[in-house]
């Protein structure tokens, strides 16, 4: 064609078709990298999906173990108070049922979090697809602060239970006879007596229960939110399953507990649901949120305290109770 333009000198003609044939070219190169472009956003997107399904899975595992974490303290919050408030005996720290009682200020539970998926999700940070980028400050508030604070205070309370071992091992003779199950009047009477063993109880509940057991508690808060959020994001089933059901409640299953509780003295605790968080407002003091345990079982961030709800033959809840510093107070729902 071009040939026949030319040889009838239709110069302007051979020109346009000239440069139609270089647009088509063009646009069918653009064609092809606008393809190529979408096929490696693609691969991106797929592999950064892929990650985050697998950090979901992981969020999933540490927040199971936050669970045993936080029944962990809950059990030494109640042997401390007994301590502090000089309720043991003798007979009580001589009975074998209660070895429990010399391990107050000696056993420790670190709450190791599982990073692996967030890590590659950081080296692969630079080819993130823009969707995913509202989702990284969340991880980061996750694994850089809250997993910052919790290892701070494995640390301390490691090295709490550390001082008070090498102080026993230096001051008293009975120490190696604790491992064999040995038991000396020199040694129950430092249990029951001693002021300075309060001062080591005092010291383990300042960092374990005002400080270790927070942000563990905080950090299973921000995992459940972590991982709603990649399952949103991701198209995800976010409902119950056996292995969420401990944190991921229906708002049927929440709307039931609602109502207020009562002791008969005045005083009173109304739980309400707003925006599928379960709150608690006792008489005279601010609101606070509850998050669960298990379905009836739940807890504060900020205080030591848990909450269980109890229900009747026909599954209607009748009442709850507060397990607090050694105590457990009954409130009925009205």
């Amino acid at each position: 064609m071009r040939q026949k333009l030319l040889a009838k000198n239709k110069l302007l003609q051979y020109v346009i078709y000239a440069t139609g044939e270089i647009v088509l070219v063009i646009a069918g190169i653009l064609i092809a990298l606008a393809i190529n472009n979408q096929s490696e956003i693609n691969k991106k997107d797929e592999k950064i999906s892929s990650i985050l399904t697998q950090v979901r899975q992981e969020l999933a595992i540490d927040i199971a173990k936050t669970n045993g974490l936080i029944e962990f303290y809950n059990r030494k919050d109640s042997l401390i108070s007994l301590i502090l408030s000089g309720q043991l005996t003798a007979e009580d720290y001589r009975d074998r049922k209660n070895a429990p009682l010399f391990q107050v200020t000696t056993t420790v539970s670190e709450f190791i979090t599982t990073s692996n998926g967030y890590d590659h999700l950081m080296r692969n940070i630079d080819n993130m697809p823009s969707r995913f980028e509202p989702l990284i400050e969340k991880l980061n508030g996750l694994y850089i602060d809250d997993k910052r604070m919790v290892e701070r205070f494995n640390e301390s309370i490691s090295e709490v239970t550390d001082n008070i071992l090498a102080d026993w091992s230096a001051r008293f003779e009975w120490y190696s006879k604790v491992i064999i199950g040995t038991m000396e009047d020199s040694m129950v009477d430092y249990f029951v007596n001693d002021p300075f063993y309060k001062n080591h109880v005092s010291s383990y509940y300042i960092i374990a229960m005002q400080n270790h057991l927070p942000t563990i508690k905080d950090y299973r808060v921000d995992a459940i939110a972590n991982y709603l959020a990649i399952g949103d994001l991701l198209g995800l089933d976010n409902s119950p399953t056996d292995e969420t059901r401990n944190f991921i409640l229906t708002p049927d299953q929440l709307e039931k507990l609602a109502g207020n509780y009562a002791i008969g003295n005045g005083f009173s605790v109304n739980i309400s649901l707003s925006d599928n968080q379960l709150l608690a407002k006792a008489t005279g003091q601010p609101e606070i949120e509850l998050h669960p345990l298990s379905d009836k079982r739940f807890f504060a961030v900020n205080t030591p305290f848990t909450i269980q709800f109890e229900e009747n033959e026909n599954g209607e809840i009748t009442s709850l109770t507060n397990y607090q510093g050694g105590r457990a107070i009954q409130m009925t729902k009205e």
